[in-house]
């Protein structure tokens, strides 16, 4: 038998470590979705066609959209000269 990742277990560990490594505004949606998490039920054949399906791709999406947010800003902050100086000396 293979070994089996459970969802239940996983999905509230890594919102957790997304709270807590991104100490941000942004960490306030991961947040708001570990709060969430408890309210669905883990993702199988039938719930992931429902609401536990939208909750993962919002999730999915929202993860990837933070993720170009941050690849645009680094971006900017590379090739805009003294944006660094501009944003304080945290952004260089």
């Amino acid at each position: 038998m293979g070994s089996t990742v459970h969802p239940q277990l996983t999905h509230p560990g890594f919102l957790s470590a997304a709270c807590l490594f991104r100490v941000n505004a942004l960490s306030l949606v991961y947040l708001l979705y570990l709060l969430l998490l408890p309210w669905f039920q883990g993702p199988t054949e039938r719930t992931i066609q429902g609401h536990t399906g939208r909750l993962l791709r919002a999730l999915l999406g929202t993860s990837i959209l933070f993720l170009l947010a941050h690849l645009v800003f680094q971006i900017c902050l590379y090739t805009v000269p003294g944006l660094g100086q501009l944003l304080g000396h945290n952004c260089e």
